[in-house]
């Protein structure tokens, strides 16, 4: 996870080193909001198959795709990706 934030601030600081450190503070707040109701996103769809595990949160234009552990109680992001690449 932490690559996939430095690389999107890089690619945003290219042009803008204060809207790449308004996104990633964006994603960091989104997905510290996970602690609280971690089943109120979307069920992720993997290669045409729900997986309940498996959610999408959104933060525009990023999707992060996090799994949820219900007998460690936590929650695990598996990965941050622009929303326009293709389908997981």
């Amino acid at each position: 996870m932490t690559r996939e934030l430095v690389e999107i601030h890089d690619y945003i600081a290219k042009d803008s080193p204060q809207n790449a450190s308004n996104m990633v503070g964006r994603l960091l707040d989104a997905m510290e909001s996970l602690d609280q109701m971690p089943y109120r996103f979307h069920v992720a769809e993997i290669r045409g198959r729900e997986d309940p595990r498996i959610r999408l949160l959104a933060v525009n234009p990023y999707l992060v795709i996090y799994e949820v552990d219900e007998n460690r109680k936590a929650v695990h992001i598996l990965r941050i990706r622009h929303s326009s690449q293709r389908p997981l």
